[in-house]
């Protein structure tokens, strides 16, 4: 399908951000448990940089569990959402490490660049020591 300017509609989308460029290693006792040791906890990646949410919150124990669980961090009054999915295999119970899958403007519920993030989270990665690279 394409749009009114010839363009399919996932074309120029740039991926919010990837922190996992480093290969995944797993062993069959790992494949068989959903839960890779060596990944990556992009979520705790996100908190070291920008400190604690006002709100940090997942339906990874609810009851009955989603089929895919999240996990929100919401940094308020900056309007910031930040949204994980489990970095396991698809039905995995948790305890899970957490992979990015986008950020949104917690009031107008759209898509913000990292960039748009680390603008509006600039006072707080400032007040916790970390610098831009």
């Amino acid at each position: 399908m394409e749009t009114s300017e010839g363009k399919r509609p996932d074309q120029g989308i740039t991926p919010v951000h990837d922190l996992t460029a480093a290969p995944v290693q797993l062993d069959v006792a790992e494949a068989n448990s959903g839960h890779p040791k060596q990944a990556f906890d992009e979520a705790e990646i996100f908190l070291s940089v920008y400190g604690p949410p006002v709100v940090d919150d997942t339906t990874a124990y609810d009851d009955p569990r989603p089929r895919i669980p999240t996990r929100f961090l919401e940094y308020q009054p900056e309007q910031v959402r930040v949204i994980f999915i489990p970095n396991a295999k698809y039905g995995a119970p948790p305890p899970y490490t957490w992979r990015l899958m986008g950020v949104t403007d917690a009031a107008a519920e759209k898509v913000l660049t990292l960039d748009e993030v680390d603008k509006r989270l600039i006072a707080r990665r400032t007040a916790r020591g970390s610098r831009k690279s």
